[in-house]
């Protein structure tokens, strides 16, 4: 018999399922913290094009004053397209950033369960110097199960899980494959505990990006909805 308790990995104090942390197969820069004034939300990374920015929807509750923290600096973006029910979202930098961008798995249906998975994300309890960025942290896994969410009607099958750290910050990380493609983004986790052992199991779930890439392509040229939303006002202004 297990008990469940389901948690978004923003900033809850956990335990983490000890992994250790494992040596970057991608270029640490393309990895941040994505900022909400002050506050840090959560992970996010540079995917497909040097100026967009991934991550979930659930770690910022406000498209204004965004920012996107690497030990390269801190950049401000822009949201240029929100996935409610698939909980991810892409931002826009700026300015090009100098990282090479994660690609996303072409071949996202052909996930399977056993496949060796790499997870990054940042811990938001540690992260209070706006001048200090602290380490990526890494973990491998194997995929768990690949499932269906209650909430999604789009796909068959819309996430991957794994038993992995469950840090608060890591909502919005990505998860890559043994090529160091992206096969999902974490957005949640649970705590797995079994009576049958002293241990808890701190259990990942991560988001596959069927649509990502259509997306990112139809909107990286696109007016943000940040600015969309100041021209709304401003022509409600002139009209009153």
């Amino acid at each position: 018999m297990k008990d469940i308790v389901i948690f978004m990995l923003m900033n809850l104090m956990i335990g983490a399922y000890p992994l250790g942390s494992q040596d970057l197969a991608i270029d640490k820069s393309v990895i941040g913290i994505l900022k909400m004034g002050d506050i840090n939300m959560g992970t996010a990374f540079v995917c497909e094009y040097q100026n967009i920015i991934v991550s979930c929807r659930h770690t910022f509750n406000n498209v204004a004053n965004l920012s996107f923290q690497t030990e390269s600096g801190q950049y401000k973006i822009e949201v240029l397209h929100i996935a409610f029910e698939q909980d991810f979202s892409i931002l826009r930098t700026l300015e090009k950033l100098d990282a090479d961008p994660i690609s996303i798995n072409p071949s996202l249906k052909e996930i399977n369960v056993n496949d060796t998975i790499s997870y990054y994300g940042y811990d938001s309890r540690i992260m209070h110097d706006l001048d200090t960025i602290f380490p990526v942290d890494s973990g491998k896994a194997t995929i768990r199960s690949i499932g269906k969410t209650s909430e999604l009607k789009i796909y068959e099958l819309d996430f991957i899980d794994f038993y992995g750290k469950g840090i608060p910050g890591y909502s919005g990380g990505p998860v890559l494959d043994n090529k160091g493609n992206l096969v999902g983004i974490i957005y949640q986790g649970y705590i797995e505990t079994s009576l049958k052992s002293d241990s808890d199991l701190i259990v990942n779930k991560a988001i596959i990006p069927f649509n990502l890439k259509e997306k990112i392509d139809a909107f990286k040229d696109e007016i943000s909805i940040y600015e969309n939303l100041l021209n709304q006002t401003k022509k409600g202004n002139r009209q009153k």
